[in-house]
C-alpha cells in the first residue's frame, strides 16, 4: 500500500510549521525527511510505522499526530479538487471523488452514508497494525475535515468524529483541536455532519468541465497503475541483484515474477517512456549510492553484490550515470554520511523502504 505525494506533503509541511528537528528525523531513518515533499513521489504506508516513531523520539510528545494538525496544509489535488468544484452537488461530489480514491492513498478507504438525518464519511485505515499509525489516522481525518470546508466555503463542519485509536495523555486536545466532540475506540473512523450538505450546489458546477476532469482522473488512474507494476518491478529487481554476480537480469524472468508477461511489461515500460535495461541500470544505480555512502564495503563487494562483471564495469557505469567515479561520490557525500555498516543490512533497510 503507497500514499501520494500530496499526503506525505501535508506531513512534511506540518512538521516544518511545527518546528520539528527534520535533521534528527533523517538520522534516525537513514532517509531525507525533504523527500517526501518530492512531488512525483509516492511511498510505501508501512513506512510510516518507522518515521512516526522517530517523530515521537525526536518530538517527545506520544500524541503528536494530534499536535500536528493545527500546522496541516490544506490538501490540494488536482483531480480530486476540480471533481468537486466541477460537480452540481457536494454528495456528487463525495460519491464520484470515492471513485478516485487511490490517488489518495492505498491505505485509506473511503465510504459515505446517511443515518439519522446525519451524513456519515466512513475511512478505514491500518491503524491497527501498529499504535503509532493512529497519528495518520488523525492526520488523515482532520485532513480531510479541512479540504471538505474549504471545498463548501466553510458550510462543511464536523458534528462530531469518531476515532479507531486510542487517545493518549492528550486527550482533552482532540475535541478542542477537532472543534467538536471525539470518540474513541471505533471499528472505522467517522465524520458525522449535516446530511442537508449532500445539497448543497457548487458555485462552479459546470457538467462540460467535469467531463474533462473524469477523464483527466482517469488517466491518473492509468498512470497510477502502472507506477504500481514499476514499483513491483523495481522490487523484484532489487531481490535479484544482490549476489548475483555477474547474471544478466533477464526481462522475462522479472515479469514472471511479479505474475506479468515480459512483452506487457515492455509495451507498459514504453508507454511511459523507459525500457527495462534503463530500470535495472538505475535500481542498481540507486542501491549502489546507498551502499556507497551507509556501507563499509569497498567498490570491488559493492560490484559483486549488484550483479555487475567486475570492478570495472561497475566504475565506468557509475560513472555514465552520475559523471563522478564511486570513490569521489562516497567522498562527496561522506559529510552526510551518519553510519557505516554491514553492507548486506544495508540492503535490507533499503529494500524494506523502497520495495
Amino acid at each position: 500500500m503507497r500514499d501520494s505525494e500530496e499526503l506525505l506533503r501535508l506531513i512534511y509541511g506540518a512538521l516544518v510549521a511545527a518546528d520539528i528537528d527534520l535533521d534528527a528525523i533523517d538520522q534516525i531513518l537513514e532517509f531525507s525527511c525533504e523527500q517526501m515533499s518530492d512531488p512525483s513521489r509516492r511511498s510505501r504506508h508501512e513506512w510510516q510505522v518507522n518515521f512516526w516513531h522517530a517523530v515521537e523520539q525526536v518530538s517527545g510528545d506520544a500524541d503528536i499526530g494530534i499536535h500536528l494538525c493545527p500546522h496541516l496544509p490544506l490538501f490540494r489535488n488536482s483531480a480530486i479538487e476540480y471533481l468537486f468544484l466541477s460537480c452540481r452537488t457536494f454528495g456528487q461530489a463525495c460519491r464520484l471523488a470515492l471513485r478516485y480514491d487511490r490517488l489518495v492513498s492505498d491505505a485509506f478507504r473511503g465510504a459515505i452514508d446517511i443515518e439519522g438525518g446525519q451524513g456519515v464519511v466512513r475511512i478505514t485505515g491500518t491503524n491497527g497494525s501498529d499504535s503509532v499509525l493512529r497519528h495518520s489516522e488523525v492526520c488523515f481525518v482532520y485532513g480531510v475535515i479541512d479540504f471538505f470546508a474549504h471545498m463548501t466555503q466553510g458550510a462543511f463542519v464536523a458534528q462530531s468524529v469518531h476515532l479507531c485509536c486510542d487517545p493518549g495523555p492528550a486527550r482533552d486536545d482532540y475535541a478542542r483541536i477537532f472543534a467538536c466532540p471525539v470518540s474513541f475506540g471505533a471499528g472505522k473512523s467517522e465524520i458525522r455532519f449535516d446530511a442537508a450538505l449532500f445539497d448543497l450546489e457548487s458555485e462552479y458546477q459546470n457538467p462540460d468541465m467535469l467531463k474533462i476532469h473524469c477523464e483527466h482522473a482517469d488517466r491518473e488512474f492509468t498512470s497510477l497503475k502502472r507506477q504500481d507494476m514499476i514499483d513491483q518491478l523495481r522490487a523484484a529487481i532489487m531481490r535479484r541483484l544482490p549476489g548475483s554476480e555477474g547474471v544478466d537480469i533477464e526481462l522475462d524472468d522479472i515479469a514472471r515474477d511479479i505474475g506479468d508477461h515480459g512483452r506487457h511489461v515492455r509495451s507498459e515500460l514504453a508507454a511511459v517512456g523507459t525500457s527495462f535495461r534503463t530500470l535495472v541500470q538505475h535500481v542498481r544505480f540507486n542501491m549502489a549510492c546507498r551502499l556507497l555512502t551507509r556501507s563499509n564495503a569497498g567498490t570491488e563487494t559493492i560490484a559483486d553484490m549488484l550483479g555487475f562483471s567486475g570492478e570495472r564495469s561497475f566504475r565506468r557505469a557509475f560513472k555514465s550515470l552520475s559523471g563522478v567515479t564511486p570513490g569521489a561520490y562516497r567522498k562527496a557525500q561522506c559529510d552526510q554520511c551518519q553510519r557505516k555498516g554491514d553492507p548486506w543490512q544495508v540492503l535490507s533497510r533499503m529494500m524494506s523502504i523502497d520495495s
